[in-house]
């Protein structure tokens, strides 16, 4: 690849990035105020996964939706996500047991969905997916490259989440979520496919879609 072309794809990069900072906020509030008669749709992630699998086609991935890698470590793999999910309930559960009860992240159907399935599945659309072919083109020498870019894009993006407000617990997540997305984009980076990062990504949110209801 020539420097022209990888010159090229960091526009690209730095176009597809800033536009994830804000895609689910603006497309899943307009999705609301379309159908305000349905309760919840604005957080079911519908509008937003749609808006976020037509950035991935769009950046043209060398192997669109592909299925993991014959050569992917799969050892590894399974390995890796074993020790992240210990270390993530065992996490939760601490600051469940400081705070006295274990907290959903959402409540109502919807909401669920869009917390356990199609969130996920938004994100690995725009950071495991563009963002990560994008960063790939963009820094061929650098194999991390990738891994890095789209983690910071990742941890960045759930600002958005909360109105783009800093708060304590805004702050916490956006701590959370780096070495959370590190794990996600190692797995993209092993296997060359989304799919074992989501299933990861889906096993991560499942145990914080029950409990009480969220903390305001």
């Amino acid at each position: 690849m020539s420097l022209l072309e990888a010159g090229k794809h960091k526009h690209w990069l730095i176009a597809v990035g800033i536009l994830s900072l804000f895609i689910t906020y603006l497309s899943n509030s307009i999705f609301a105020r379309t159908l305000p008669h349905i309760p919840g749709i604005g957080a079911s992630c519908v509008a937003s996964v749609i808006s976020a699998m037509a950035i991935y086609i769009a950046v043209r991935p060398s192997h669109v939706f592909a299925l993991a890698l014959p050569s992917t470590p799969w050892r590894r793999v399974v390995k890796l996500s074993i020790v992240w999910i210990v270390l993530w309930l065992v996490a939760a559960t601490t600051a469940a047991l400081m705070r006295g009860s274990w907290h959903a992240y959402a409540v109502g159907s919807l909401a669920i969905l869009g917390f356990v399935l199609l969130g996920p599945l938004t994100e690995e659309f725009l950071f495991r997916g563009a963002i990560f072919e994008l960063a790939e083109r963009s820094y061929p020498a650098n194999a991390w490259a990738p891994v890095m870019l789209s983690t910071i894009l990742f941890s960045a993006y759930h600002l958005q989440l909360h109105g783009f407000k800093i708060t304590p617990f805004v702050v916490l997540q956006l701590a959370f979520t780096l070495p959370m997305g590190i794990v996600f984009a190692t797995l993209r980076h092993w296997s060359g496919s989304l799919w074992p990062g989501f299933v990861l990504h889906v096993l991560t949110n499942l145990p914080h879609a029950f409990g009480a209801p969220p903390l305001s």
